[in-house]
């Protein structure tokens, strides 16, 4: 309350400013519990010494106690709990599985689009721990890109930009492209990018 009037100082035993009140509703008639008045409890400096969260802390307490409430008897609010991870498979896609892995798959879907040509073992073997150690919210999976063109054309993916990956969103009907080397530091570090501006 700013710049308050001498009475109410006087009538809150407020002695000078800046101080510190807990109010505490009393009934004033007991035929009428809705009337009631408030009674000023003033923070006590010398007691409690200068305003501090420590200090204040303290003081609320102490007065809760008085009023007999007990603050140990409240339970804890429960933590929102987190959405249970769905379990997705780490496999090739194709078009029987496209739809269960990704459209309704653990929101993004993270695709590496790899040459059949090339010896891919390696990244695979990226793919699949990256997938494993994942958070929820996304998974992985991969392509045989050039063995699917049309599925390259819907990424603005050639021949000659493999590998790569490519971020999904479905719920969106978006995309992401990656950019930067094939390994599993630069690969999270995409996911966490897009992942954070979903």
């Amino acid at each position: 309350l700013s710049n308050p009037s001498d009475d109410f100082q006087a009538s809150m035993g407020a002695a000078k400013l800046p101080s510190l009140l807990m109010l505490i509703p009393t009934p004033v008639d007991p035929n009428e519990p809705e009337r009631v008045a408030l009674q000023g409890l003033p923070y006590d400096p010398i007691q409690f010494g200068k305003f501090s969260m420590t200090s204040i802390s303290k003081w609320t307490r102490q007065m809760l106690r008085q009023l007999g409430i007990d603050l140990t008897s409240s339970k804890p609010q429960e933590q929102p709990k987190k959405p249970p991870q769905k379990h997705i498979l780490f496999e090739e896609l194709h078009a029987d599985n496209f739809e269960a892995n990704c459209i309704e798959g653990d929101g993004l879907c993270v695709i590496a689009l790899l040459n059949p040509a090339e010896d891919n073992t390696d990244r695979i073997q990226v793919l699949r721990d990256l997938h494993e150690k994942r958070s929820s919210g996304y998974s992985y999976s991969w392509v045989s890109a050039s063995c699917h063109p049309n599925f390259l054309a819907q990424f603005q993916v050639d021949e000659f930009d493999l590998p790569t990956v490519v971020a999904v969103s479905p719920k969106k009907g978006a995309f992401t492209k990656f950019v930067g080397k094939f390994d599993a530091t630069d690969i999270a570090r995409f996911v966490r990018g897009v992942m954070r501006g979903r």
